[in-house]
């Protein structure tokens, strides 16, 4: 899969600069070790966190690698190109750049460890499930035997019991803030705590690891979490569309959906704008540029989630709200940028375009969030 994504992502990008397609395929290879690698690495991660408990282990090594990273931009210190993965790295960039470089070898042998590798992480977590999952399979069997027991069929044998105690109800969530607290219970059902410190420090390491190698690249990994944030948006949305609370009380629309997208966008926020934290040591851009970065991110944060929340109102196949939530991104994303540099190309203050930008973000997100809870209650109607 990861092959062939980076075959047909290489064979356009070489295409539209009018390069040669005759070795595509190496960049397809090296898309595929960079795409199990990442895959290997969070994978690892999760398995270490859950079954040998080693979240502050992690945490601390993170910490510790992300400090040393910085130090080393600093001073020089002994093996420093190691700890920045120079050595595995560079060869990557350099093939990429320019495939006739690549040495065929030495990429083969290291596809070759990793699918060991993955072999054997496959291997030593075979038959182990997570609390969390086994309880929401237990939920599901005696849901199932409700079922049956109303339509008056026999009830099969079982027995209800998940080490997996329940989040304690706090008296302010009432109301449409009820949303937001079932919103938190369903990621602790799904995601454990681990998972999601861990994907927090990737954020802050990934463009780290970038200002050490390829400081040119580092707000990469922002345009990554902002991919990221559109294509989970209103994903709390469609979890409780399906719901009968969601249909049956009286919830205001509006309040309804801005309770449903606060978890995911507060935690979308934070992710953002660690990413972008160390691109102010990158070459090229200016105090003032990075400021704005984080002075938008929010308003951009705020719009994204109110489209992904009229792409799950309006649509009801996933591949249809991708596509949707993907359109209404671009646009958005880029009236925000137009925003932010016309008063520069009419050669006024470039500092007057962030008022405007954040305004135009915020004034399409309300317009979103006021259409997607216009139609909420049609919705709730027709299910």
């Amino acid at each position: 899969g990861y092959g062939l994504i980076g075959c047909v992502s290489a064979s356009i990008a070489r295409a539209v600069l009018g390069r040669s397609l005759t070795e595509v395929w190496k960049l397809a290879l090296i898309g595929a070790a960079v795409g199990l690698t990442l895959r290997l690495v969070s994978f690892g991660a999760h398995n270490l966190v859950v079954r040998a408990h080693a979240a502050i282990a992690l945490r601390i090594l993170a910490i510790a690698w992300a400090a040393i990273l910085l130090a080393g931009l600093a001073i020089d210190l002994p093996g420093g190109g190691w700890l920045g993965l120079r050595p595995a790295l560079e060869p990557l960039l350099a093939g990429a750049l320019a495939p006739s470089q690549l040495s065929v070898a030495w990429l083969l042998a290291a596809l070759a460890a990793l699918v060991i590798a993955a072999v054997g992480l496959v291997y030593g977590t075979r038959g182990y499930e997570e609390p969390a999952y086994a309880g929401a399979r237990l939920i599901a069997d005696a849901q199932a035997s409700l079922r049956q027991a109303r339509d008056g069929q026999q009830l099969p044998p079982m027995q209800l019991g998940a080490k997996r105690p329940s989040l304690p109800g706090w008296t302010a969530m009432s109301g449409e803030r009820a949303l937001f607290f079932r919103a938190l219970a369903q990621q602790r059902r799904t995601m454990p705590a681990g998972w999601l410190a861990a994907s927090v420090l990737v954020d802050l390491a990934a463009p780290l690891v970038l200002l050490a190698v390829a400081p040119r690249f580092i707000w990469a990994w922002t345009a990554v979490c902002v991919a990221t944030t559109l294509w989970t948006a209103g994903s709390m949305l469609a979890v409780e569309r399906v719901h009968y609370h969601l249909r049956l009380a009286p919830l205001r629309p509006r309040h309804a959906l801005l309770w449903l997208g606060a978890l995911t966008a507060l935690q979308r926020f934070v992710s953002i704008e660690l990413a972008w934290l160390p691109v102010v040591f990158a070459p090229g851009i200016g105090l003032g540029a990075w400021i704005m970065g984080v002075m938008l991110i929010p308003c951009a944060v705020a719009f994204i989630e109110a489209a992904g929340a009229l792409a799950v109102t309006t649509a009801d196949r996933h591949l249809a709200r991708g596509a949707l939530k993907a359109a209404l991104g671009i646009v958005g994303l880029l009236a925000g940028a137009a925003a932010l540099g016309t008063p520069a190309w009419l050669g006024g203050p470039a500092t007057l375009g962030l008022p405007l930008a954040a305004l135009a973000l915020l004034i399409g997100g309300a317009y979103c969030l006021t259409r997607a809870a216009d139609r909420l209650p049609r919705l709730n109607q027709s299910a």
